[in-house]
């Protein structure tokens, strides 16, 4: 009998924890990101010409009336095979030495390492500001792919506040690492 309403309690709880109305945004080979489009629009279009340049791919933008979340490729040619959630701790850490250098013309400070929703891909979220204003920015790398997942204001003069990091775990909430592998035409 407690064996039956401890699995009712859990069925319970999936249902409140999911959004009602969930859907998934699915880079194949690399990752699958659930979201809830009764509170943000996806927009994989406006940018889609820039979708595959080179060593870069855009993937969306997430959007509502308050917030956008912007998500973006990079292929590391220098850490080609590099994926932080198998790397040793030491090269961890050299590459967020390197990822904290390359952005410290726009005041990066580490804020935060959040295990995404697999619980096994790591995210260092960062806080950040450039001349269009402040932001945070959550970067994974997997096979030698820096993942960017930004989270700004639509209204620029708002600080990026601990409201903005916790939307933005709510969004790694729904991040699953695929198991594949993605080329990028160079």
């Amino acid at each position: 009998m407690k064996r039956t309403a401890f699995l009712w309690a859990l069925l319970l709880a999936a249902v409140f924890i999911l959004p009602a109305d969930a859907a998934t945004y699915e880079a194949e080979g690399l990752f699958r990101l659930r979201y809830d489009e009764a509170v943000y629009t996806l927009d994989d279009q406006t940018y889609a010409y820039e979708s595959e340049t080179g060593a870069s791919r855009w993937f969306f933008v997430l959007y509502n009336d308050e917030m956008t979340f912007d998500m973006s490729l990079l292929r590391m040619e220098n850490d080609a095979g590099l994926t932080l959630s198998t790397a040793a701790e030491d090269r961890k850490q050299t590459y967020l030495d390197e990822l904290l250098d390359w952005y410290q013309d726009e005041d990066a400070s580490l804020l935060e390492t959040v295990e995404a929703g697999d619980g096994q891909t790591p995210f260092w979220v960062l806080g950040l500001r450039n001349e269009f204003g402040p932001y945070l920015m959550a970067e994974t790398v997997i096979d030698g792919n820096a993942i960017d997942l930004q989270a700004y204001y639509n209204d620029s003069s708002q600080e990026a506040d601990e409201r903005l990091q916790e939307a933005l775990r709510e969004m790694l909430a729904g991040f699953e690492q695929d198991g594949g592998t993605v080329v990028i035409d160079k």
